[in-house]
């Protein structure tokens, strides 16, 4: 058996990326699963998991699971709140993304690991006018930013104070094979692939989209680097795309003769007219440069999607 991996929301998307990319890596990957959690995105290696029953909300449990496997890496993905029309609760989106993390962080504390990665998001960074920088000043406009960004905190206090390799990676619009089908670029597919006319925003919103296996690649690259411990990094493209233009990349690829109705929905609050990440510090660090263009990340979801049609429907 290789290197054991201790890795939290595993049955999340870019989790249940991660998650393959190890198991084919020859990691021994032991996975904390919520008791009835939907491990739709694992059945494909789930052969090949070690799976663990429990929560990070539930310390006493996951300072025993922990001491049981000592594992050499942990990958923290565990996460609520990242979908704002579904997950709603204030009181889970902080016990699940702050005191979680602060969890894990304290359960661990009496394994050497190699590496905890914790996982941040974009959305800590609330509104900016130009491309985010991971010394910019947190200003998140809601509570899951705004939890992530303590969580954030937390852990590169912790790593300098205990002398912990803990690195966060800050990842902003992740999209590929496994997402979930409420997102735009799997609902805009699935209108397409089923000949259905789409309602939209205007579609002046924009995003940094980055393609799923450039996201685990800054996992893998990130395992080796135990001398950036208290680190924050961004993980996006450094490319900023619009609703519209994403959504007519998508249309054109696909050849298809549906009508995109621009305008008919209402934007959310808080839109930003700039969301791209400074991208200098992952490919200094890291050596990281993504692999995917918006059009080829576009083309591999597009064919992936139209494999496995039965969730996006």
């Amino acid at each position: 058996m290789g290197e054991k991996v201790f890795i939290t929301g595993a049955t999340g998307f870019v989790g249940a990326n991660l998650a393959a990319a190890l198991v084919e890596e020859g990691y021994e990957v032991h996975a904390l699963l919520r008791e009835g959690s939907d491990d739709w995105r694992l059945q494909p290696i789930v052969s090949s998991l070690k799976v663990r029953k429990g929560d990070v909300t539930r310390y006493e449990h996951l300072e025993r699971t922990l001491s049981e496997i000592r594992p050499d890496y942990i990958l923290h993905l565990a996460a609520y709140g990242a979908y704002p029309d579904v997950q709603t609760s204030m009181e889970r989106i902080v016990e699940t993304n702050y005191l979680g993390t602060v969890n894990l962080v304290r359960a661990s504390a009496g394994i050497k690991y190699k590496m905890l990665i914790n996982t941040g998001s974009s959305s800590e960074y609330g509104l900016k006018e130009g491309p985010m920088e991971e010394e910019d000043i947190p200003s998140p406009v809601n509570y899951y930013g705004a939890a992530k960004a303590a969580a954030t905190i937390m852990c590169q206090t912790y790593s300098r104070l205990e002398d912990k390799p803990i690195v966060t990676l800050r990842p902003f619009s992740v999209y590929g094979p496994w997402e979930e089908p409420i997102r735009l670029i799997p609902q805009v597919i699935s209108h397409c692939l089923r000949g259905e006319d789409m309602s939209l925003t205007e579609g002046s919103q924009v995003r940094d989209f980055i393609y799923v296996d450039d996201v685990v690649a800054a996992y893998m690259k990130a395992m080796e680097r135990p001398d950036l411990a208290g680190e924050i990094i961004n993980v996006g493209s450094g490319i900023q795309h619009s609703i519209r233009e994403t959504a007519e990349t998508i249309h054109g690829l696909m050849d298809s003769r549906i009508k995109l109705n621009f305008g008919v929905r209402g934007k959310r609050e808080n839109e930003p007219l700039s969301w791209v990440a400074n991208t200098s510090k992952a490919e200094e660090l890291l050596g990281h440069k993504t692999a995917y263009d918006l059009e080829a990340g576009l083309s591999e979801t597009i064919d992936w999607i139209g494999k496995h049609p039965e969730r996006y429907r």
